[in-house]
């Protein structure tokens, strides 16, 4: 049946549609980030699924990256299957493996930029070594993705990354 969107959501999901069609090179990257918060129920992962769902029928590719496995399956569940959507890891989705050494040198993911809208869905668990990574990957994007952080910082604490030796 056809969602009914609170006006909040409506207007993420305005703010991401018109921000995945921008293509001028000259784009301002800040620009092309959307921050997305609510309480526990507020409806974020409705918007989620509604943003890749909307960016995918129109050709769009879309990666929602995750901090942890079990948020992969609950998107795999709840969107029908698409080639034009990839549900990752946020390790994998930008090349941090479990027992990187710390002498090995690490290149931010360059396929970052095969994508036309990035989702990073509960932010707030993200471990900070690991959010240092993903700013050296944005720091290679140009005008690249529309990318949306998706959380509520006073719900979940970030995931444990000690089986995570990333590069310092």
């Amino acid at each position: 049946p056809p969602r009914v969107w609170s006006a909040e959501q409506k207007l993420d999901l305005d703010i991401i549609e018109s921000g995945v069609a921008v293509d001028d090179a000259n784009a301002n990257a800040q620009n092309r980030m959307l921050i997305i918060t609510g309480k526990p129920g507020a409806g974020k992962t409705e918007v989620v699924c509604g943003a890749a769902t909307a960016a995918a029928a129109k050709g769009e590719r879309v990666l929602i990256a995750c901090p942890i496995g079990a948020l992969i399956d609950v998107y795999r569940q709840r969107l029908p299957p698409n080639e034009n959507i990839v549900i990752e890891t946020v390790h994998s989705s930008h090349g941090i493996p479990f027992g990187r050494q710390k002498d090995e040198q690490w290149n931010p993911p360059g396929r970052l930029r095969t994508f036309d809208l990035i989702i990073y869905d509960e932010v707030s668990q993200i471990a900070d070594k690991v959010w240092e990574k993903m700013e050296l990957a944005f720091g290679e994007l140009t005008i690249g993705p529309f990318v949306c952080f998706v959380g509520h910082f006073q719900q979940l604490r970030p995931v444990g990354d000690q089986r995570c030796l990333c590069v310092d």
